[in-house]
């Protein structure tokens, strides 16, 4: 499936190429296997494409040998500040999947990083600064070096809650928040407060 990913001769399936253009467009096609190879770890693949038949029913094969994979020899993954104490948080950078011996996978290092990013946003620290996020391969010893650091700055607290567009006076309608007064920000919090009023059925809908 990644090899066929980013592969343009695809489109051709149906309408009627010349010889030439065919050609070059097996050789954009290997060009293109290999890099559709390499976000899975694969950077020394071997790509040969052929040409059998002639028009209008071409036949093309792609012999692929993607060669050893790379993997990752280390992974540094970091945050900086006080959301480094915080459990989610810590979770988020214990999840982090791509750890030393590891194949290279570059979607798992996206996923992982917006995951830290994620624990981060939810948690109030709004500030926070991504210092560093480099994935460095050598290709002659098949290794990757993963560094990922982030600066949390301060947390945010919950200010002045504030009703509008309802029919109850807003001393009731403070009964369902349910954080107190200068409370650190979570968005658990945040749709714990929706998921009440919803409950309440006081009302068609609830926007918080």
């Amino acid at each position: 499936a990644a090899a066929r990913a980013n592969l343009e001769l695809q489109q051709y399936a149906d309408r009627a190429v010349s010889a030439a253009q065919l050609r070059r467009l097996v050789t954009r096609g290997e060009q293109q296997i290999r890099r559709g190879l390499e976000p899975l770890g694969y950077y020394e693949a071997r790509v040969a494409g052929s040409i059998a038949g002639q028009a209008p029913r071409w036949e093309v094969r792609f012999e692929v040998a993607p060669g050893e994979r790379v993997r990752v020899r280390r992974a540094d993954v970091s945050v900086e500040g006080p959301a480094r104490e915080l459990e989610a948080v810590r979770r988020a950078v214990e999840a982090f999947e791509l750890r030393a011996g590891e194949p290279l996978e570059h979607a798992l290092y996206e996923a992982g990083k917006s995951r830290i990013g994620s624990a981060l946003q939810a948690n109030g620290f709004f500030d926070a600064e991504l210092l560093r996020h480099r994935v460095e391969v050598t290709r002659r010893a098949r290794s990757a070096d993963i560094d990922l650091a982030w600066r949390s700055g301060e947390r945010y607290r919950f200010g002045e809650v504030a009703f509008s567009e309802a029919q109850f006076p807003p001393a009731f309608l403070r009964r369902y928040v349910p954080w107190r007064p200068d409370a650190w920000y979570s968005v658990e919090d945040l749709l714990l407060l929706q998921q009440r009023l919803v409950d309440a059925d006081y009302f068609s809908t609830v926007s918080v």
